[in-house]
């Protein structure tokens, strides 16, 4: 899928090496107006841990793309084509504060297999039953596009985005259907990739995790601290 990527402006998208800048202050972010384009709670909580002052624009993009997408390009994609819909709809002003805009998405996927947003009760239990006993991958892609002006909202040369995707394995123990089904009666799952949320409910379900757990909570935090000090640095 190497080539799907590329509806990502290939100039417009910096190879990241992943430096520690999480030690040095964000102190810049207030010169900068803020816009978080998701309607995710855990977003904005996890967004408010290191910038207290953001507005939230929900981007309003269709999500569902073709099933041949491997899950990390189409996290990544997602989290660019969020960011950019919201960040083409800001009104030009010549001089204004100059924007950075966050765009995210997540997905649950075994392999090439993904795990959405359920549909229904009986698409989360289904879900969580394939992923009971086993080892899963959590994928968040974050993309920051800055701009201090938008001339051309249309033309995607006009600004700078800084993507990565952040990966976490998750591994469940042997769920039992009768827990299943009264986690998914309490309605939790059905607006979370994988029917579950670590935060909400699923934590016993989990018996080991490797990386960072706000990422399986939809905002890498550490990863979003290196691409806003590589975006406000240049």
């Amino acid at each position: 899928m190497a080539a799907a990527v590329a509806a990502v402006p290939a100039a417009a998208v910096l190879d990241l090496s992943r430096p520690n800048h999480l030690g040095e202050p964000l102190e810049q972010l207030d010169r900068y107006h803020i816009v978080l384009a998701s309607s995710s709670p855990r977003r904005q909580q996890l967004l408010g841990t290191i910038c207290p002052k953001f507005e939230v624009i929900v981007s309003g993009i269709d999500e569902n793309l073709p099933p041949e997408w491997e899950p990390r390009a189409l996290c990544q994609e997602l989290a660019y084509r969020k960011a950019f819909a919201v960040a083409k709809s800001l009104p030009f002003s010549s001089g204004a504060t100059p924007n950075l805009v966050i765009g995210a998405d997540t997905v649950v996927a075994i392999g090439r297999q993904r795990y959405e947003k359920p549909s229904s009760t009986d698409e989360a239990i289904e879900m969580l039953s394939e992923l009971s006993g086993k080892t899963h991958h959590v994928y968040t892609g974050v993309c920051v596009i800055a701009a201090q002006t938008f001339p051309d909202s249309s033309d995607p040369d006009s600004f700078q985005a800084y993507q990565d995707v952040a990966e976490t394995k998750v591994t469940f123990r042997k769920l039992s259907p009768s827990e299943i089904e009264r986690y998914v009666q309490t309605e939790l799952p059905l607006d979370k990739a994988g029917s579950y949320g670590i935060q909400e409910g699923a934590a016993g379900f989990v018996s080991e995790i490797e990386g960072d757990i706000n990422t399986v909570i939809g905002l890498p935090v550490a990863l979003l601290g290196q691409l806003l000090w590589l975006a406000t640095s240049r």
